[in-house]
């Protein structure tokens, strides 16, 4: 596991601490399923994996402290993160 696999977590947190400090349900939710989706990839040994995994937890993550509308589209983010999750479980 390298630095810049960890490069995700911080932006799972500030969606969480976000959606604390405006309480707003949203961010909490993807802050939080994010950060418990993207934890079992770092032990990957897939390179493509853990980025794909990484990219999408730190998208969502961005999306979902968004103002408008465009925040609902981080829950599709943390739908595909649990997909690419299972389709790895399914593959062991």
């Amino acid at each position: 596991m390298k630095l810049k696999h960890l490069m995700p977590l911080p932006f799972t947190i500030l969606a969480l601490v976000y959606g604390v400090y405006k309480v707003d349900v949203l961010p909490i939710f993807v802050g939080v399923l994010s950060t418990l989706l993207y934890l079992p990839s770092l032990k990957s040994e897939c390179e493509e994996e853990l980025v794909l995994c990484g990219s999408v937890a730190l998208f969502s993550s961005v999306l979902s402290i968004w103002g408008s509308w465009i925040k609902y589209l981080s829950l599709l983010g943390v739908l595909l993160l649990l997909l690419l999750q299972l389709s790895t479980l399914l593959r062991r």
